[in-house]
């Protein structure tokens, strides 16, 4: 066989190896980038050191294992939690106020070189800080986190958000679950698993290595969805009532939806597209090597209407 011959019959193999080895390449230098910026502590967004810091009861002891801080959050406005080595985890709140809870754990001797910090500014930032050189904690989210160099200390996030509050999670070592939210959300980490709900969308999910699952029932606000990862499995449930352009995208996996979307011509990656309803909103679901599956969530029952009251009996008379 000569070399045309060989070309000819063995092409298709040969470009779809060749694309697949320069994505993998390519993932995996970034997630090696992302690994090294997380070790010299992300920068994002540095404003400056002069914005307010409003210290938790627990900020004057640096070897303290537990700083807590609560404070009112009107709707709309937005919590944004800012870690770097631990998971964020985000409940829902019976009152009007933000309720955080952070644990820290590791050396007692290397605890003081954390610290937590709350800054107001259209709802409140929340941050764990490392070090004392390049770190800050500005309002609307602005974080630099320091360098974590020689500090393996690990910080745990456990915050209850009001109702009908935003919610922009983040960090880099670490899970993030934020349950039963009724605002927009946004979550991030690079190493880790993500698992966000809310009554009320749209939301922002992005990871590098882990799996993604993300459920919407319903929105309150225009804009797209993204819910993506570079590595892992990414599962999306969304109303069964939709109007949406849909487009799911792996490179190295399947595509498994509820939502009737047709697959684009081509060897890789793998497409899908289509538009739900009467269209509107992007919807995108990506990852590069794993799986997608896009659910319809099921029609939630109304609420059931309350028995009226019965009247009390009658006293009984007395009979002479």
């Amino acid at each position: 066989m000569d070399v045309r011959q060989f070309w000819m019959t063995w092409r298709r193999d040969i470009v779809r190896g060749a694309v697949l080895f320069a994505v993998i390449l390519t993932a995996g230098l970034t997630i090696s980038n992302l690994a090294g910026r997380a070790r010299r502590g992300f920068n994002l967004n540095f404003d400056g050191p002069d914005a307010p810091e409003l210290a938790g009861p627990a900020a004057p002891g640096d070897t303290a294992a537990v700083w807590t801080w609560t404070g009112k959050v009107a709707p709309k406005q937005s919590v944004w939690l800012k870690n770097v080595n631990g998971d964020v985890a985000v409940e829902p709140a019976a009152g009007d106020s933000v309720a955080v809870v952070v644990t820290k754990s590791g050396r007692r001797s290397q605890l003081r070189g954390v610290r937590l910090v709350a800054v107001p500014g259209d709802g409140v930032t929340i941050c764990a800080l490392w070090g004392s050189g390049r770190n800050h904690c500005g309002a609307a989210g602005d974080y630099e986190s320091g360098s974590l160099r020689r500090n393996s200390v690990r910080v745990q996030f456990t915050v209850r958000v009001p109702r009908g509050v935003k919610v922009d999670a983040f960090t880099v070592n670490g899970d993030v679950t934020i349950a039963g939210a009724s605002a927009p959300i946004k979550a991030q980490t690079v190493n880790g698993a993500i698992n966000a709900q809310t009554s009320a969308g749209p939301v922002e999910v992005k990871n590098v290595n882990g799996s993604v699952h993300a459920a919407i029932s319903g929105f309150a606000e225009p804009g797209n969805v993204e819910v993506k990862t570079v590595n892992g499995a990414v599962t999306l449930e969304l109303p069964a009532k939709l109007n949406a352009k849909l487009e799911a995208t792996t490179l190295a996996g399947s595509v498994d939806t509820d939502f009737p979307l047709t697959a684009s011509q081509g060897i890789l990656p793998r497409r899908f597209r289509g538009t739900v309803g009467t269209g509107g909103r992007t919807i995108l679901v990506e990852t590069l090597h794993g799986s997608i599956q896009v659910r319809k969530l099921a029609p939630q029952a109304p609420p059931a209407p309350k028995a009226p009251a019965r009247p009390a009996p009658a006293a009984p008379r007395a009979t002479s």
